[in-house]
């Protein structure tokens, strides 16, 4: 049963607070500052830019939305961290929301903390309460617990990182207690409904725990392949079967059920290592990684557009002849995933148009699936017959990823397909649709609320969440 919410949640294609014991200018006070990494400012300071400046030059293809970090004793996992952190060096984020597992405390759902600021000895970090009711409003299950907080490192040790590398931001802290996959599912669309472009995610794990250094590296590779793949079922099977481990699980796989709604399609491994690197004890030895999720747009050229049309052509004629598509598909973009629909017609008339909304397979795979299920899934059509065939033309609609809207004045009719959320159901429309039927701004936005079965004026609704995204259109 896990097992299937969960990939039900991943493939899906459509889809005030209280703080109850903090006080005015609390503070939670550095737990291990002298234990896991120095705690001395001037050594501290000293011994993070030793690490960096260790980590050569990387680019990045793309919008860095969420990172993976080890969470154990700088002298440890120091320098494979830095190869996370090197990545945000002239970069800035407002918030980042940092996500670990408690490893003393047992409780239900996840725990943030009420304190005013997160203080390390290189200074205070202030955490963002609004955004903190925000995702609390959107997760019943997030509640306000400092104690959970008060000794757990899992947060804390990536603190003088982030301030060495970054200015001016606010920490938003939050700890599961336990697993469950429900909360992880509720936090993923809990992050999608409050992250912005000026948002980061880290996901605070390390790996193997206390098995010898060749068994440590089989099982973090297992989990590492998991991760890239952002496969969150093969993830959580692993840990369940005791060939793989991470000691806040559940951490990832909120993130890794979360990836695909924040447009996430590149997952970059950037270093990984164990203890056993480090220090001559190869008996019991610890896994860390650093990962980069990452949200690349797809550059078609009209060599892969022309793949993806004859790919997509091929796919509908094998529905009646029971044959293979035979046509090979390669290149970065065609592999990348991405969010598409699969629009036919017949003589000018709409036949069938379904879509994956967030990418969740590779380019070219969702564009095969999204063929058949226009041809034999849209329920206001009755399937595609053999006979029809070759009277439908096909148009594919490659789709950039979603951003919040939160000023409808800025939505370009034409330029802007729009999607909506509220009251647990949603609606899509294509950016070309308004131009078809000859409507403006307001017309779009009501003939969205109907789509999605609101009222017309639902999109007015402080509580509907509106995300505007551009397509890439091109047809027969």
């Amino acid at each position: 049963m896990i097992k299937e919410k969960l990939f039900v949640s991943l493939l899906s294609a459509v889809m005030i607070c209280m703080f109850c014991s903090a006080s005015s200018g609390q503070i939670r006070k550095p737990a291990v500052a002298g234990t896991f990494y120095p705690a001395d400012k001037i050594v501290l300071s000293s011994e993070i830019k030793k690490y960096l400046d260790k980590v050569p030059y990387k680019s990045l293809s793309g919008d860095l939305i969420a990172l993976l970090v080890p969470h154990a004793g700088y002298d440890y996992s120091g320098q494979t961290a830095a190869y996370a952190y090197k990545l945000l060096e002239g970069r800035h984020y407002d918030n980042v929301i940092v996500i670990g597992s408690s490893h003393h405390k047992n409780f239900a759902g996840i725990a943030a903390s009420g304190e005013d600021d997160f203080e390390t000895p290189l200074g205070k970090v202030r955490v963002n309460k609004d955004l903190l009711a925000s995702l609390m409003k959107y997760d019943k299950e997030i509640f306000v617990d400092n104690d959970a907080h008060e000794i757990e490192h899992s947060i804390e040790v990536q603190l003088p990182f982030l301030q060495t590398v970054m200015k001016d931001f606010k920490i938003i802290p939050l700890l599961f207690g336990g697993m469950s996959v429900d909360t992880c599912v509720r936090l993923a669309q809990a992050l999608q409904a409050v992250s912005d472009d000026k948002t980061l995610i880290i996901t605070s794990t390390d790996l193997s725990h206390y098995h010898d250094y060749e068994t440590a590296k089989t099982m973090d590779s297992r989990a590492i392949t998991a991760i890239l793949e952002a496969n969150a079922q093969a993830f959580l099977t692993s840990i369940s079967e005791a060939k793989a481990e991470a000691c806040a699980f559940p951490a990832v796989t909120s993130m890794l059920v979360a990836a695909p709604y924040l447009g996430i399609n590149r997952i970059q491994l950037l270093n990984s290592s164990n203890s056993g690197d480090v220090t001559p004890e190869k008996n019991r030895v610890v896994g860390y990684a650093s990962i980069a999720f990452i949200r690349k747009q797809i550059v078609l050229s009209d060599s892969d557009k022309k793949k993806l049309l004859s790919f997509s052509r091929s796919t509908l004629n094998s529905i009646f002849s029971g044959g293979k598509t035979g046509i090979s598909m390669n290149g970065d973009a065609l592999l990348t995933p991405g969010g598409v629909f699969a629009t036919l017609k017949k003589h000018g008339q709409l036949r069938g148009c379904i879509g994956y909304l967030y990418p969740v397979k590779p380019l070219y795979k969702a564009v095969a699936d999204n063929t058949v299920l226009a041809a034999t899934k849209d329920n206001r059509f009755p399937p595609v017959t053999s006979d029809e065939v070759k009277d439908i033309e096909i148009e594919i609609s490659v789709l950039s990823p979603f951003r919040r809207v939160s000023n409808t004045d800025d939505i370009v009719v034409g330029r802007d397909g729009l999607f909506i959320e509220k009251s647990g159901k949603s609606g899509l429309l294509l950016p070309q649709v308004p131009g078809e039927f000859g409507w403006g701004r307001a017309q779009f936005l009501e003939n969205l609320c109907l789509k999605a079965g609101l009222g017309n004026d639902d999109w007015k609704s402080p509580n509907a969440r509106i995300y505007s995204f551009t397509a890439e259109v091109f047809g027969e």
